[in-house]
């Protein structure tokens, strides 16, 4: 895979072929003693990750469908807050529609990665930041496939060591 590499702690990284963006947290550069060749190992974790540093500034109250709630939590704790916590280049991404309308509260001080997650979680949404071409880290809520046999609308995902498609090493 290509891979758009700054490679710096603390900046960015993406994949040509998957649009989620991920912060690099550590580089590690070693030789492999066997073969001699430098390896490069890139850790990083999803950009999403930049809630955990936001917590609720006030009470916030939501009674809305679980995307416009999920948005808000984002909005309000990184666009649409005090100047001194904006950061001018998250946005918002487009309005997807998803779930019934809930009711849920959001106490001073709880944290919005906590927040965001449960609802994600408890209605079965996933949610993301992508780069635009602005350069912008663009929330984006979506709905993943369901591959499993219960379903018949696409090919279903099976994973078994008869299959050959299971690394044995782990405990399952």
């Amino acid at each position: 895979d290509t891979v758009d590499l700054f490679v710096n702690k603390g900046v960015y990284i993406s994949r040509d072929d998957d649009d989620m963006v991920n912060l690099i947290t550590k580089i590690n550069l070693e030789q492999n003693i066997d073969t001699g060749v430098n390896e490069l190992t890139v850790t990083c974790l999803s950009f999403s990750n930049v809630l955990f540093q936001r917590i609720a500034f006030e009470q916030i109250n939501l009674t809305e469908t679980v995307d416009i709630c999920m948005r808000a939590l984002v909005d309000k704790s990184f666009i649409n807050t005090s100047e001194a916590r904006k950061i001018s280049f998250i946005k918002l991404g487009s309005m997807t529609y998803f779930g019934s309308k809930i009711v849920k509260q959001v106490t001073e001080d709880y944290n919005i990665l906590d927040a965001v997650q449960e609802l994600a979680i408890a209605y079965d949404i996933g949610f993301k930041f992508v780069l635009n071409e602005s350069k912008n880290f663009v929330f984006t809520l979506y709905r993943g496939i369901d591959r499993s046999i219960n379903q018949t609308e696409v090919d279903p995902v099976e994973f078994s060591l008869g299959l050959n498609n299971l690394n044995s090493f782990y405990n399952y």
